[in-house]
């Protein structure tokens, strides 16, 4: 038998070398692949069409997505890294995804020299509400670095996290750092009317100013998708009216059990010495009186420093008066009034006939929103057009102590449930009169809004500066889509005046002060030419010298979703026009009988606003709005129609651009 063939040395040396080509070559598929891997997470991490959420990054937060746990399991999750001081406070909306599934948000805190460190549950709910109902959570950490927020893609839903101190949110605002795809709305960035970071508004509330000059703006708002739900308090300040700083929100609904059945609705804030006491309406429809009012108070503007309290829960018998009051008990509206007692207004309607219902309330004792309340009188009564309730009822001083001889107010409703001649709904009369603390009588009533495109109007005597100023929603319930809408405006804050003749309605000054940018062609405008707006935005400023000819003037819109939209002057007065396919054929925006010499126009990315103004009164008298259509359509260009035959009607023609308005704490 042969002996055993002797082992070459070089037989091995050669199988290690392939042997090692190979690992090499293994180590880089693995590496690309864990590359592409990581890239595809990362653009699906930013990928809008994503079925359940998106993160938009904001001041110091960045966000990020992974697929797979340290324990190599696959769990799709969300980060989002926020910087953060030891005052920070955390506000986070989450619920598990489906039931008996538990939420659980995580913080992760990053540590110099550290690679990674293991995420620690800070908030977790295993509860199953209403659909529309997210768990809320006020965390806050106490610590000075950059914390990662992450929770599991595949058992919990989370809809809002914000960071915000106390100690300087009236300056910087709120940080969002995630919001829900459901509830992120367009960002409008060269808009400059008044809408929430995300969400849905509607009526403003609480609007007010405080001692320290800031205006305060609280509003109907919904936080989790872009249409009506139940109702928290949004909450934002300003210097100037124009410019705002979002802030924490104030109110939010106990609507774990009842989702919309249950909701905070609108009402006022009274500034006091020592902080804020806003009131509002509770509304729950599972209970016998499903409005109650509600007070709460707040010591830095900013969060309620207590639990609320019911001031009011019983709906008065008016059975002497021949009136007997439906459901509908809400709106509470308080300002300081004759005698220094405190008054409240609030809405209601009769089921006998007499239509919608204000009724008034006083304060126990003089200057104090505290000592409770007592029913005083039926203030108004309104059937005008089929009104149903008078809803968003207030009253309100006028200024001019300084120029006027007596103490004028001002009531204020909207005639919920109408529809006058012109197919106009939901009109708001603005009456002056004399109010002694039992009794309104009136002076003076005219339409706040011949457009009818706003709704929910609040006004507030401002005591530093001497004057009424207002602010409404600038959209209107039958412009509401139930199925599919975005975040609306609300309107320009408006001055209001009276001139000892006549009730003068217009834009607060700040508004062009601050806003008013570079000045377009308005002698193209006047010969015929259009003007391109290149942001959708301008202001435009018409001086008329002949309404009553050749049909009037007509300064058209152009607009891809509307076949007709335009402001038009004839000798029927002052109309906003605007037609869409399937419009009803009837329907008329019209100021009867206005003869404004100069014509005010406001157009924004999404809204109109129109002011006749009589050129000895100083500010406009006649004021229209109008909600437009389109998330990603706008005016393109004006254009004035038949203008061969304006080189006379108008005395002049001005068109300006606008700058977008300032808003921090928004996405």
């Amino acid at each position: 038998m042969d002996s055993p063939t002797p082992k070459s040395h070089s037989k091995p040396t050669s199988c290690l070398k392939t042997f090692l080509i190979v690992i090499a070559g293994l180590c880089a598929i693995l590496i690309i692949a864990s590359i592409t891997f990581g890239l595809l997470q990362l653009i699906k991490s930013h990928d809008i069409t994503d079925p359940e959420t998106t993160t938009m990054p904001s001041v110091n937060t960045e966000t990020s997505y992974s697929s797979t746990t340290d324990s190599g399991c696959v769990q799709n999750s969300y980060s989002v890294y926020v910087d953060l001081i030891n005052t920070s406070i955390i506000h986070a909306w989450l619920k598990p995804k489906r039931l008996g599934s538990t939420a659980i948000l995580y913080a992760n805190i990053s540590k110099t020299n550290t690679n990674q460190t293991t995420p620690t549950p800070i908030f977790y709910t295993s509860e199953n509400g209403e659909p529309t109902w997210f768990d809320f959570a006020q965390l806050e950490l106490n610590f000075d670095g950059r914390v990662e927020l992450s929770w599991s893609d595949e058992d919990t839903n989370v809809s809002y996290i914000y960071v915000y101190e106390t100690e300087n949110v009236k300056l910087k605002g709120i940080r969002p750092a995630f919001v829900s795809k459901l509830a992120m709305g367009p960002k409008m960035e060269q808009s400059f009317h008044f809408r929430p970071p995300l969400g849905w508004i509607n009526d403003p509330n609480g609007f007010s100013r405080t001692d320290d000059g800031l205006y305060h703006l609280y509003y109907q708002h919904y936080p989790h998708s872009k249409q009506w739900n139940s109702m928290y308090w949004g909450h934002a300040i300003s210097t100037d009216l124009v410019n705002w700083i979002h802030q924490p929100i104030f109110l939010r609904p106990n609507d774990k059990e009842c989702g919309t059945d249950c909701g905070l609705f609108s009402g006022s804030a009274v500034p006091i010495h020592d902080g804020l006491k806003a009131f509002f309406t509770d509304n729950n429809n599972t209970r016998i009186n499903p409005e109650i009012q509600r007070t709460v108070y707040t010591k830095d503007t900013i969060l309620p420093f207590n639990e609320s309290e019911i001031i009011i829960s019983d709906l008065p018998d008016l059975k002497e008066k021949g009136l007997k009051l439906g459901a509908d008990f809400r709106d509470p509206n308080v300002f300081l009034g004759p005698e220094g007692y405190y008054y409240m207004t609030l809405g209601s309607s009769d089921t006998l006939g007499a239509g919608g219902v204000v009724l008034l309330y006083r304060s126990k004792e003089k200057h104090s929103v505290h000592s409770g309340w007592m029913f005083q009188n039926v203030l108004k009564t309104d059937n005008a057009f089929g009104t149903k309730v008078c809803e968003c009822s207030q009253i309100f001083q006028l200024g001019g102590r300084r120029r006027l001889s007596q103490t004028l107010y001002a009531l204020l409703y909207a005639r919920t449930g109408s529809k006058d001649g012109d197919g106009r709904a939901n009109l708001s009369p603005i009456i002056l009169g004399n109010f002694d603390g039992s009794n309104f009588n009136p002076i003076e009533e005219q339409e706040l809004d011949f457009g009818a495109g706003s709704f929910g109007f609040q006004a507030f005597y401002d005591t530093i500066d001497d004057e009424a100023i207002l602010i409404g929603w600038l959209a209107n319930w039958p412009d509401w889509d139930r199925i599919s809408d975005w975040s609306t405006s609300l309107t320009l804050p408006w001055v209001i005046r009276w001139n000892n003749r006549q009730l003068l309605i217009g834009p607060h000054p700040n508004v062009l002060g601050q806003l008013r940018d570079i000045e377009l062609d308005g002698k193209a405008l006047l010969r015929g030419n259009a003007v391109v707006l290149p942001n959708g935005t301008a202001y435009i400023r018409l001086a008329i010298e002949y309404y009553y000819f050749y049909n009037g003037i007509f300064l058209q819109l152009n607009h891809p979703d509307y076949i007709q939209l335009g402001v038009k002057v004839s000798k029927a007065g002052l109309e906003i026009v605007k037609v869409k396919h399937n419009d009803p054929a009837n329907r008329r925006f019209l100021a009867a009988d206005a003869r404004p010499d100069i014509v005010h126009i406001y157009i924004d990315r999404d809204s109109l606003e129109v002011f006749g103004e009589m050129k000895n009164d100083g500010m406009p008298r006649w004021a229209g709005t109008s909600r437009l259509t389109g998330l990603n359509t706008f005016v393109e260009s004006v254009q004035l129609s038949t203008t061969d035959r304006y080189s006379y009607l108008l005395q002049g023609c001005q068109i300006w651009s606008m700058k977008p308005a300032k808003f921090l704490g928004r996405l």
